[in-house]
């Protein structure tokens, strides 16, 4: 569910800069979703609990997982004006031209880019953020 939700500011963050292709129904759905002032979020539905109540579940999260990257693969595309498969600065940027776009960018390039050539594939947005490992404490290290 984090790894969507990444995806999903990740291309949140690339439409909001100045592109406008956020349609207003999304922006309604977004709206619907969140629960208004003073009130209470909704409690989540009760877990499975057959197996086949678990693997329905499963399948209907993995099927709506999988619309939901389509649907980022289809907005990637759009984005993509010389089709080569690679999101870079400018195409990332749009039509917005302050320098607070293009420092958002820039920051949004250097944390995904892995392979440091300036551009973002679809599968470097899509794929899963690097958990930074703990430091170990120099104390465990003297005994």
């Amino acid at each position: 569910m984090s790894r969507m939700l990444s995806i999903m500011m990740v291309f949140g963050l690339a439409l909001c800069i100045g592109l406008g292709t956020v349609s207003a129904e999304d922006c309604k759905k977004a709206k619907k979703d969140k629960p208004a002032a003073g009130e209470k979020k909704e409690k989540k539905a009760k877990k499975p609990k057959t197996e086949a109540e678990k693997a329905a579940a499963k399948a209907k999260q993995e099927a709506a997982k999988a619309k939901r990257l389509a649907a980022a693969k289809k907005r990637f595309e759009a984005k993509d004006k010389n089709k080569d498969g690679k999101l870079c600065a400018t195409e990332l940027k749009g039509k917005a031209k302050n320098e607070k776009a293009a420092e958002r960018v820039a920051k949004l390039i250097k944390a995904k880019d892995k392979d440091g050539d300036g551009a973002l594939t679809f599968e470097e947005i899509t794929a899963k953020p690097e958990k930074k490992k703990p430091a170990k404490k120099k104390a465990a290290e003297k005994k």
